[in-house]
């Protein structure tokens, strides 16, 4: 696995990618992978920062960034171990055939901790913060989606489930940005 960090710079190519809808920003992570790639998580830092996690190496065209830099992700983790964690979502539920956004707090961790242990971890602390929702426009239909940031301690339960997620990501709307497990010691 890689980690790629992208920093914009203040031009006007850039700003874009800051001001646009997360389908064109999804189509411009996506551009760094001109093969049919596997699963490309990632997920916006800041409003200069993201980061990219992806199977294979992404080639970005180096001028059109202020700077990308990648390093191989060693995903070398145990069952026990005690780690640091970031996760941006989109928690959601079926009711009636459609996606509902979770939006009570208590809810909102409740869904974390049911998403933890789907995913090979166990919720030790966690801080739920509500984001703005992320506004975006696909064949020029408004979505909506609900985001949270989840900032917190995990401990690793299941080692090949917890493995799977950092690769694969947690939850839903893994193009638009959510999903990207980031973990350290």
């Amino acid at each position: 696995m890689f980690l790629t960090k992208i920093t914009l710079s203040n031009d006007i190519t850039d700003q874009r990618i800051r001001d646009s809808n997360l389908y064109d920003l999804h189509r411009t992570i996506m551009s760094g992978f001109p093969q049919n790639p596997r699963r490309v998580l990632f997920r916006k830092e800041d409003d200069s920062v993201i980061l990219v996690s992806s199977y294979d190496i992404p080639k970005y065209e180096v001028d059109y960034f202020k700077s990308v830099s990648t390093l191989a992700y060693n995903m070398s983790y145990d069952t026990g171990d005690v780690l640091h964690f970031k996760l941006h979502a989109n928690p959601v539920k079926q009711s009636n055939g459609k996606c509902v956004a979770i939006t009570q707090d208590e809810d909102v961790l409740q869904w974390l901790g049911v998403m933890s242990v789907k995913n090979g971890f166990k919720t030790l602390q966690a801080i739920a913060s509500k984001a703005s929702p992320i506004i975006s426009y696909k064949c020029k239909i408004k979505q909506t989606h609900n985001s949270v940031v989840f900032n917190g301690i995990l401990k690793v339960e299941n080692q090949k489930a917890f493995i799977h997620s950092l690769k694969n990501g947690v939850g839903r709307a893994k193009g638009y940005g959510f999903g990207l497990l980031s973990v350290k010691k």
